[in-house]
């Protein structure tokens, strides 16, 4: 799976900087490709609460490609108190995906 150092802005702010992983889909009737990152278990409510929301994801070289927040889901591990383990993020995107290493 292509891995890439990416950042993801919103409308007003930087929401995540670091290591995904980048693949395309089978984009017949969906998303063209798909960006998955860890956050830490206190940051999943931050995806939550933009669930569909337009962001952009900017890879090393500069490229900012348009994406929508997906979905999320908790690592196993994860405590239910939301401070402990990691969540992992779903961008989803149409078109060409950022280009990863």
């Amino acid at each position: 799976m292509p891995r890439a150092r990416i950042e993801v802005r919103g409308w007003d702010d930087l929401l995540f900087q670091g290591e995904a992983e980048i693949r395309p889909t089978s984009g017949a009737s969906g998303p063209a490709f798909e960006v998955e990152f860890l956050v830490p278990n206190v940051q999943v409510a931050q995806f939550q609460m933009r669930r569909g929301e337009r962001v952009l994801v900017a890879v090393e070289d500069g490229a900012a490609t348009p994406a929508w927040i997906g979905g999320f889901r908790f690592e196993p591990g994860a405590s239910a108190s939301g401070f402990g383990g990691q969540g992992r993020i779903q961008l989803l995107g149409n078109g060409a995906a950022p280009r990863g290493e």
